[in-house]
């Protein structure tokens, strides 16, 4: 049983059936609740993920999102000072990584987490975090 950070591209994955990764988003969180893992996200992620359906104009997506994670059950974590200041460490670190990326990290780090689920390969490697790819096909 562990603790496991969902980025918003796993998020994503699982509830686009047209999305490329959506078969090994949807095989790593269920291996994840077979173990028995806690899944968190992290507010960054959460807002992420309503971007599309805002720019779409769909008031569908915050329901269908509050609906998946209660479903899980996986629970929002918001940004602290802590969070920040890792963020910050990260970037600062990590040229390459984007400042969202950093937050879903550093939350990571904050909390203590087993590993990161994400299905983004643009991540460098972090020391401190263990980073799980979702690939587009699970087998």
């Amino acid at each position: 049983m562990g603790l496991i950070v969902l980025d918003a591209s796993v998020l994503i994955g699982f509830l686009d059936r047209s999305a490329r990764h959506h078969p090994g988003s949807k095989e790593a969180i269920r291996e994840a609740l077979a173990r028995g893992d806690d899944l968190v996200v992290p507010l960054v992620a959460y807002t992420e993920v309503l971007i599309g359906a805002i720019r779409q104009q769909d008031t569908r997506g915050k329901p269908l999102l509050d609906a998946l994670l209660a479903s899980l059950p996986a629970r929002v974590i918001d940004a602290t000072l802590d969070v920040g200041v890792v963020a910050a460490e990260l970037r600062a670190h990590h040229s390459a990584l984007k400042l969202p990326d950093a937050f879903v990290l550093a939350t990571a780090v904050v909390v203590g987490a087993d590993r990161v689920l994400t299905a983004d390969r643009g991540w460098p490697g972090i020391d401190q975090i263990t980073i799980q790819l979702v690939s587009p096909d699970p087998t």
